[in-house]
């Protein structure tokens, strides 16, 4: 099966609790077979955001978008980001996933789902959090 997996980092420039789990479960995929492509966003200040990485380590493609809110005016800049949906779109596309995998969207975009749902593509999502309806993450109220 080839399987796209969707998270807010990869190990080992982004290393928390669903960056470990996203790694594992491509490892784990890739040992019983499956093929694996990781799309994620990179916080990397020496590069401008945009910049795209693409690289394979451990039999996993891994393809990072560097996005650390430089130009961003607004809030909603920060939830929406049309640069990374077109390059969503199109890595779907090459990639041709049987199934793409929604770990977080946090610092991506909120409308990536929307997107692989206009293209026909099956996905699962796992919620870590509470980020797709609280902007914190953890519903607490100060």
């Amino acid at each position: 099966m080839n399987i796209l997996i969707v998270t807010n980092g990869y190990p080992p420039t982004a290393l928390g609790g669903v960056e470990i789990y996203s790694a594992d479960l491509a490892h784990g995929l890739t040992k019983n077979g499956h093929r694996v492509t990781i799309f994620c966003r990179e916080s990397d200040f020496s590069l401008p955001d945009g910049h795209i990485s693409d690289e394979i380590q451990n039999q996993v493609r891994i393809i990072r978008f560097v996005n650390d809110f430089k130009t961003n005016t607004s809030f909603i800049d920060t939830i929406i980001n049309a640069a990374i949906e077109r390059t969503f779109s199109d890595y779907m596309i090459e990639v041709k996933p049987d199934i793409i995998h929604f770990q977080h969207l946090i610092a991506l975009s909120a409308r990536l789902p929307l997107i692989a749902n206009e293209q026909g593509m099956p996905f699962v999502t796992t919620r870590h959090d509470y980020w797709s309806i609280c902007h914190r993450g953890r519903l607490i109220d100060w």
